[in-house]
């Protein structure tokens, strides 16, 4: 078995450092490398550690239905679990040449369960605390909401592939990646206010914040969770209205479509 910096060369994408959020670019991938390195050691493919993975998510949010401050803290714990093993099964996919599109689709459904489970999973925690339905009628709205806010990307690559089929597959080709989009600083104190509300949506925003809450609360016994599960419904609810209201009114999938790809010259 290589050692960790051969084995970094082997499993990281030649990118790893630039493309993704700040959390995945400097800590969770390489400390994923030395639990990869364990995983290895054995038989275990990498469609079995995202099915490990989502186990861990699973359970966090179960744990977090509880609604107690111990079920709080070991959700947070399993949510970090699972954020990690999601990055240990394309190491060891690219290790054993394992990597498909089958495990690329089956490691992003397993996003979608985890992130509206979180959710669903704090929301029934503080109705079972509280007794009042208002919070676990939050909980499903938040949860309904990040699936539609994350069906936005999903639905512009199926836009995508369907022109490409129009086109003809040999037909397109890459060409740069789309832009970034208007820096932040840019847009004015409400461009800045939707930039902060939707960066706290994002999963691994979200999971630290949640950890951050379960290791506050456990400690000084703060009752954080019926702010946090309030403020996320209407935030996630917000978020997935506007995203998807600006890809149509500002026709972003044709805009991204024709800063990503152009036509074969040769066909």
């Amino acid at each position: 078995m290589e050692d960790l910096k051969e084995l970094n060369r082997i499993c990281q994408k030649p990118d790893y450092k630039t493309r993704g959020n700040w959390m995945a670019r400097h800590i969770t991938r390489d400390m994923a490398l030395p639990l990869s390195w364990i995983f290895l050691h054995t038989r275990i493919t990498a469609n079995q550690v995202t099915s490990i993975s989502l186990f861990a998510g699973c359970a966090g949010c179960a744990f977090f239905g509880a609604g107690t401050k111990q079920a709080m803290l070991f959700g947070a714990f399993l949510l970090q679990l699972w954020y990690l093993l999601d990055h240990v099964d394309g190491h060891i996919a690219r290790y054993r040449k394992q990597s498909n599109l089958t495990g690329v689709y089956f490691d992003y459904l397993t996003h979608y369960v985890v992130h509206a489970g979180i959710f669903t999973g704090i929301g029934y925690g503080v109705f079972r605390k509280t007794g009042n339905l208002f919070y676990l009628m939050t909980g499903v709205a938040a949860a309904m909401a990040i699936i539609f806010f994350n069906l936005c990307y999903d639905v512009l690559y199926k836009a995508y592939f369907s022109r490409i089929k129009t086109c003809g597959y040999l037909v397109v080709r890459r060409k740069t990646s789309a832009g970034q989009g208007t820096d932040p600083a840019r847009r004015g104190v409400s461009g800045r206010i939707f930039s902060f509300i939707h960066k706290t949506c994002e999963v691994h925003v979200l999971m630290n914040v949640v950890t951050v809450l379960a290791v506050f609360s456990f400690f000084w016994d703060l009752d954080v969770w019926r702010f946090c599960i309030t403020y996320y419904a209407f935030a996630a609810v917000f978020i997935s209205i506007m995203k998807n209201a600006h890809f149509v009114l500002f026709r972003v999938p044709d805009r991204t479509f024709e800063e990503t790809f152009e036509a074969d010259s040769e066909s």
